[in-house]
């Protein structure tokens, strides 16, 4: 821990977020705070702090928390760095490597008497290359705020339809094709143009392959549309498909397809019907950042000190991390 902390939280943290000038992550389970992280935004960034309980620090706990910082910073940052002291850099250089920040130099500032203090930068570009390309391991461990980092299907949904599947006032999507191996996966949802936008995420918890008219006798109150829009999509049909969507999860705003293809550096096209998302291409990435984003950013009220976000790990990757079971707060 470092001299004089408690006053450096007190006096620059604290007010930084106040002011925007930082960012600030706390994580808890079962209201014991065990993850920590603080980050100076600007040009040229900072990590400013990152402390994991011991227990939790095989848990890749590390990395979604630097990734969540590399979130906040990136709409200004170009360059990127942090201080520490010698030792914690000799066993843990590799972790630090991932990221991108291959050396260290003396620092101008030391703070103990027996352990040196260093610096490393590196430019914010190859940084954020670094957490895009961690975003698929992550996404298979964790979810959070409840959103999945790894859903595996997308569909493109028209604006006056997909909104009230987000407000509650349609149960069931149609298709002209479909597959019923799809059946408790979980699904994005796109919203066409003039939105252009990921709005959320649902579970696909039944399909059901039916005659025309027998489907519109059984659900027509839960497809949200008439039976002239209805009839005008079946057109030349004799079966469609009407797939029941449940546990619907709205973001608190759409993450839009300029905003997801200047972050991944894509050309993102606006997506036909459905696809499947292929773990660490364009459009998976786009649907885990807009979980990372919604699920710990963009659901936060703008009083952030009173708001908790729920994280829940999916799939912890050492036996002895026995309490990622539960549930992991994170406040910002």
């Amino acid at each position: 821990m470092y001299p004089g902390i408690e006053k450096w939280f007190q006096s620059k943290v604290l007010p930084g977020i106040k002011s925007q000038d930082r960012a600030a992550f706390v994580g808890y389970v079962d209201d014991k705070p065990v993850v920590s992280a603080v980050a100076k935004k600007g040009e040229d960034s900072k990590i400013c702090h990152l402390k994991i309980a011991p227990e939790y620090q095989n848990s890749n706990l590390g990395e979604v928390f630097w990734s969540l910082m590399g979130i906040e910073l990136r709409q200004k940052a170009k360059s990127a760095h942090f201080t520490l002291p010698e030792s914690l850099w000799e066993t843990k250089h590799d972790f630090f490597e991932s990221f991108g920040f291959e050396g260290v130099a003396i620092n101008e500032a030391q703070y103990r008497l027996f352990d040196e203090e260093l610096r490393s930068s590196t430019d914010f570009s190859t940084m954020w290359d670094a957490i895009l390309a961690k975003i698929p391991k992550l996404a298979d461990m964790y979810s959070l705020g409840g959103f999945s980092l790894n859903t595996e299907l997308l569909f493109s949904i028209q604006p006056q339809y997909s909104q009230k599947i987000m407000r509650g006032e349609k149960r069931f999507e149609l298709r002209r094709k479909f597959s019923e191996r799809w059946r408790g996966s979980r699904v994005n949802i796109y919203e066409t143009a003039p939105t252009m936008a990921l709005v959320g995420e649902a579970l696909i918890h039944d399909v059901i392959r039916g005659e025309v008219e027998d489907i519109w006798e059984r659900f027509s109150e839960d497809l949200g549309c008439t039976k002239a829009e209805f009839d005008a999509y079946s057109h030349g049909l004799d079966e469609v498909y009407a797939i029941e969507l449940d546990e619907v999860k709205p973001y608190r705003s759409g993450f839009y397809l300029g905003t997801a293809s200047a972050m991944l550096n894509e050309v993102l096209r606006p997506p036909q019907s459905y696809f499947t998302l292929e773990r660490g291409k364009p459009w998976a990435q786009a649907v885990s950042l807009a979980a990372y984003i919604h699920g710990c950013i963009g659901g936060m009220s703008k009083n952030r000190a009173d708001q908790k976000v729920q994280s829940f790990p999916r799939k912890p990757n050492e036996e002895k991390v026995r309490s990622l079971d539960k549930q992991l707060c994170l406040m910002l």
